[in-house]
């Protein structure tokens, strides 16, 4: 099946030659300067071929040549609308950033599970990635490991193994706002702050109040047309999302196209905007600059939401409120204001309850609230029992 020869060269020098056949029956050899790495790599591949694990060298390519191909592939799921262009860009962001750095040179059939966790451990001993974004990384490298084995370059999987280390990482979690945080942010809304446009101000008043009170995403909102906008009846049809990468399109997933309750106030700031500020635009959309353009994420976060943060106090470098977490405080205003749970995932355009009650939900009673409802729910149940004791019935 294998075997290992010395080819004499005529400057007198000699190398080890290991010639095989590989599970194709195709005639393969690879040459050494030792004879002790060729009796190695020999072994080797005999293993490897009882095993059915075995790559040729002529089918090996290393992970860059791969990754190459790779994107070619996933550019055209975008092209023909199989993904969405901002997946395809943190994909390759993935490779390039993390992935190619470290083993871009490594032959991809070669790869050991030291070389693919360091690709995990380095970033995140370094503080370049949380824990949770440097798995993502790793989970983008399966993806090339599969396309890999899909078309003939690799055998085993050496990158699920590092995964299977690697479960149990959480996400770390956002920062919730508690009842009174908000109240200020939302009263905070109503100041223009000096120097800003009234349109510029009453805009992010409505931006924030969507967030909070509405619990949408700021894709949601930045895609609202004007048209979906039902003031008559008081409900907001969600039926589009806005990103930077992948423009106007359909909400992150089914569960994202619903109806939700537009409560008057909020309706009024709306009415108030499109009377004296609203100009028509190409998408007919509610938030958009004054070319008529969407407003991306990053242009609110920097002119609108870190303004606000600073200006009631609640900046913190290390540990910053993010905007995404007005839509938490949301499901859990819901839940705290007795909504059924059952109804809340559907508002907030969730497919599953589990995701609504895990991620979103957060605590919002004080200790001596909690006593308050417990005691209420108490006084509700033990009343009956009260009155029977007091009749002497012995039933």
């Amino acid at each position: 099946m294998a075997s290992v020869r010395k080819r004499q060269y005529p400057d007198g020098t000699s190398k080890w030659v290991v010639d095989y056949k590989d599970a194709a029956g195709q005639r393969c050899h690879k040459t050494f300067t030792l004879k002790k790495q060729a009796d190695a790599f020999k072994n080797k591949v005999v293993q490897e071929i009882e095993e059915g694990v075995h790559v040729s060298g002529r089918d090996t390519l290393t992970v860059a040549a791969l990754a190459e191909a790779f994107l070619l592939h996933i550019r055209a799921r975008v092209d023909d609308g199989r993904l969405l262009n901002g997946r395809a860009r943190n994909i390759e962001s993935a490779l390039r950033n993390t992935i190619l750095p470290r083993i871009g040179r490594r032959i991809a059939s070669e790869l050991t599970h030291a070389e693919i966790m360091a690709c995990y451990e380095e970033p995140v001993r370094t503080g370049l990635l949380l824990p949770r974004t440097a798995r993502d990384r790793i989970v983008v490298l399966k993806q090339l490991q599969d396309f890999a084995r899909k078309h003939g370059h690799m055998k085993t999987k050496p990158v699920d193994e590092v995964l299977d280390e690697l479960k149990g990482i959480k996400d770390r979690k956002v920062r919730a706002f508690t009842v009174e945080q908000v109240k200020t942010l939302l009263k905070a809304t109503e100041q223009r702050p000096k120097n800003w446009e009234q349109r510029t101000s009453d805009l992010r008043r409505i931006i924030v109040h969507l967030a909070a009170v509405c619990g949408l995403r700021y894709g949601e909102i930045a895609g609202l047309a004007v048209e979906n906008i039902d003031l008559d009846r008081g409900v907001l049809r969600i039926r589009h999302s806005f990103s930077k990468h992948d423009g106007i399109k359909g909400p992150k997933t089914a569960a994202g196209v619903r109806d939700f309750p537009l409560p008057a106030q909020i309706g009024a700031m709306i009415v108030a905007y499109l009377r004296d500020h609203h100009r028509p635009n190409p998408h007919g959309l509610l938030v958009a600059t004054r070319g008529g353009s969407p407003l991306s994420a990053t242009h609110f976060h920097e002119t609108m939401w870190q303004p606000l943060l600073r200006q009631v106090g609640m900046e913190h470098p290390e540990d910053r409120f993010h905007f995404h977490a007005l839509r938490h405080f949301a499901a859990s205003m819901l839940a705290a204001s007795g909504v059924p749970l059952t109804d809340i995932p559907e508002m907030m355009g969730h497919s599953h309850l589990d995701t609504t009650l895990k991620t979103y939900c957060h605590a919002m009673l004080t200790d001596d609230a909690r006593a308050v409802r417990l005691q209420a729910v108490m006084a509700r149940i033990s009343a009956p029992l009260l009155q029977i004791e007091g009749t002497g019935c012995n039933a």
